[in-house]
């Protein structure tokens, strides 16, 4: 269980960049692959993200806070940072999400003041953060998939907790 709370760190160090951008940028990524417009919108949305350096920030969060994350999971320093590494923010895409890419569930949360959800789909290549009402869908690297198998469990334990 400690380790899904490793990688929810991460995904949430993601949310917190993505809700910096949603901030700028309005109706980022459209859910419909055949809008001729929402190609445009994750361009655009992949450029704003590297002009604005948000991927350098959240990878550096996540490297500066590797004590942190460490002592809320109980995993060794060195594990977190492998699991860092494997989340590969470096590579992550505003994207179009698929038509056929069904949900599967999602995952709240706040940090900092800021609230955020989380949506994953039976296609491990994507994700959806929703913050300040608007939507934008990531298309993930394959390292980082690894970890999606995670949020299903962390959201169980939510629910349980709740």
């Amino acid at each position: 269980m400690k380790k899904v709370i490793v990688a929810f760190t991460g995904l949430i160090a993601l949310l917190i960049a993505g809700i910096l951008v949603i901030m700028f940028v309005p109706t980022i990524a459209s859910s419909d692959e055949n809008d001729p417009i929402a190609g445009l919108r994750a361009a655009s949305m992949n450029a704003l993200i590297d002009v604005s350096g948000l991927k350098s920030k959240a990878a550096s969060a996540l490297h500066d806070n590797l004590d942190t994350i460490s002592a809320a999971t109980g995993l060794s320093e060195a594990d977190c940072a492998q699991i860092v590494y494997s989340l590969d923010v470096q590579n992550w895409e505003a994207a179009v999400l698929p038509n056929s890419a069904e949900e599967l569930g999602s995952i709240s949360g706040s940090y900092a003041g800021l609230d955020g959800t989380l949506t994953y789909y039976d296609d491990p290549e994507y994700i959806t953060v929703n913050a300040y009402g608007q939507n934008v869908t990531m298309k993930i690297p394959e390292s980082a998939q690894a970890y999606l198998p995670y949020l299903q469990l962390a959201e169980q334990y939510l629910d349980q907790a709740a």
